[in-house]
């Protein structure tokens, strides 16, 4: 249950209205276990608590006032937590901003994820949650700063159309971007599409001092890269971007609701605009609820085409121009709900990259996990 506090110096404003704040939040704690495997065929398991699992830990404060004449102003302040890192500081999270809605749709600055990133939840069986393991779609999509969505009025009955505009907030375009998404539901059927223009910075290097052998070194960033996924510790760039380039990001989703189960697709393209580079992948899953247990298991597979300038700093495999990684996922989810507020839940990941330029790969990562989840 959600719980208010009343604005008392509300009664005061001209219309008599009453201003609330609404107080929500989400704690995740597990028990984490993950086995990695090395290109190398070294293997490593590491155990730990912690959040982010099957949803942020979070805490938000919200609120709305009635305008007038069909028209509301919203504001949220949403924080994510890590609660098992000492000394750990909250931090901007998705459903921060101010926002303001009328007939003519609803229009929202803040910091959000963006359309593709919605895009590619509704399409994972297993919950779309923090744990990155098995979750290959997910690249598409993220949290941005400095965003403006719109959501227009449903001109037809099931279909809902939106905007949105990042800011980069430097003296170049770099990080601006501008997105747009198409949703249509009809009894169980669900289908949304969204797509993206980011602008990009150039890729760049630093020099740094190798204590090791006393030489100096250079070390590639990944901060403006088309990049695989991240697994064993090991991200293999396939695109190195010039200033000013711009990686288009496509994403659909498709669902349908039988009630005794719900299926899913969905599908992510990530491409480099000036070149071949592309990051293309699939998800299929299935979702059914058993009494107070649901269960959800998603299936991805990954495919990057590289154009041969990627830089890597984790010394990985160089992968030529046309050459590809090929890569695949599952994800099972299990939950058991005590109310309906508080959740119980097993979630395994596993991800194996099958090739790295043609050649066969030993990265892989798995994870099991055990945790619990409360809802206010």
């Amino acid at each position: 249950m959600k719980k208010t506090l009343v604005a008392v110096a509300a009664l005061a404003t001209i219309s008599g209205a009453m201003a609330e704040v609404k107080i929500s939040g989400i704690f995740d704690q597990a028990v984490i276990s993950t086995s990695k495997t090395s290109a190398a065929g070294v293997g490593t398991t590491t155990k730990s608590f912690g959040e982010d699992i099957n949803g942020f830990s979070e805490l938000g404060f919200s609120g709305s006032e009635d305008l007038g004449n069909g028209m509301t102003a919203t504001f949220g302040l949403n924080y994510s937590l890590s609660n098992t890192t000492s000394g750990s500081q909250p931090t901007i999270y998705n459903g921060t901003g101010l926002g303001l809605s009328g007939a003519f749709g609803s229009i929202n600055i803040g910091t959000s994820y963006n359309q593709n990133f919605f895009t590619n939840a509704i399409a994972d069986a297993s919950g779309f949650a923090g744990a990155s393991v098995g979750q290959l779609n997910g690249n598409a999509g993220g949290l941005k700063n400095g965003i403006l969505t719109y959501t227009a009025p449903q001109f037809v009955e099931g279909l809902t159309l939106g905007a949105e505009l990042v800011r980069g907030a430097t003296t170049t375009n770099a990080g601006n971007s501008v997105g747009y998404m198409a949703q249509y539901t009809n009894s169980g059927l669900l289908i949304r599409a969204s797509t993206s223009l980011t602008t990009q910075a150039a890729n760049a290097t630093t020099n740094a001092y190798d204590s090791s052998t006393g030489a100096a070194s250079t070390t590639d960033t990944q901060s403006s890269q088309l990049a695989s996924s991240s697994i064993g510790g090991t991200s293999t760039a396939l695109s190195a971007f010039a200033a000013g380039a711009g990686l288009r990001s496509t994403a659909w989703a498709v669902t349908y609701d039988f009630g005794m189960a719900k299926i899913y697709y969905g599908m992510s393209d990530l491409k480099n605009t000036n070149t071949i580079a592309r990051l293309e992948s699939t998800t299929y899953g299935v979702s059914a609820p058993i009494g107070a247990i649901t269960i959800g298991y998603a299936y991805s597979t990954e495919t990057g085409t590289s154009d041969g300038t990627g830089l890597d700093s984790s010394s990985a495999v160089a992968v030529a121009s046309g050459k590809t990684i090929d890569s695949n996922g599952q994800r099972l989810l299990a939950t058991y709900s005590f109310s309906k507020r508080t959740t119980a839940y097993f979630m395994y990941g596993l991800t194996d990259v099958g090739s790295i330029a043609g050649a066969a790969s030993k990265l892989a990562s798995k994870t099991n996990s055990f945790g619990i989840k409360h809802t206010f």
